[in-house]
């Protein structure tokens, strides 16, 4: 009789073992996933060249045109200042930031600004529609983008600045 009970302890204590083997050496691989998808915030690259602010305008379901501005380098440290918060990625899309949705069926994102360094892109924030009190900031050296959402005085003067470009191009 206890040969029999031993017998039937064993496989079974064999199987648990298993399971939870597995389980401890999964744990750090799904650790370490979540851990590379979060992080504290942007890396911002010190040196800009030249910045580049474009708006798409829908003329007709077919025609799609641009109007684009340069705008000066001391935009960038004003634009840094005014970021009041941000989000990673996966933490705007599960909590479905207004920033990430983009505009409807059309244009996804119908302006961005764009910050070179060496004729290279280094920084990009794509607008959805014309709402410019965040973004979609897309870092060249991180490996994921972020939500941002900017500080009020800094959302009238972007839209200022988009006014001001609309009425230039009415004017051409």
């Amino acid at each position: 009789m206890p040969d029999k009970k031993r017998r039937i302890f064993k496989p079974r204590s064999a199987m648990i073992f298993f399971i939870l083997s597995i389980l401890f050496l999964s744990a750090p691989c799904s650790f370490g996933q979540i851990g590379v998808v979060s992080g504290s915030g942007p890396y911002y690259p010190s040196k800009i060249d030249s910045i580049v602010f474009v708006v798409k305008v829908e003329r007709s379901k077919k025609h799609v045109d641009s109007i684009s501005t340069s705008l000066p380098v001391a935009f960038y440290d004003e634009f840094k200042l005014n970021v009041d918060s941000v989000f990673n990625y996966v933490d705007a899309v599960r909590l479905q930031r207004p920033e990430i949705t983009g505009c409807s069926k059309g244009i996804k994102f119908g302006s961005y600004i764009a910050f070179f360094c060496e004729k290279k892109t280094v920084v990009k924030i794509s607008f959805a529609c014309k709402c410019y009190s965040g973004g979609l900031l897309d870092i060249r050296s991180a490996r994921y983008p972020f939500a941002v959402k900017f500080k009020p005085e800094f959302t009238k003067k972007m839209e200022t600045i988009y006014l001001g470009m609309k009425k230039n191009k009415r004017s051409l």
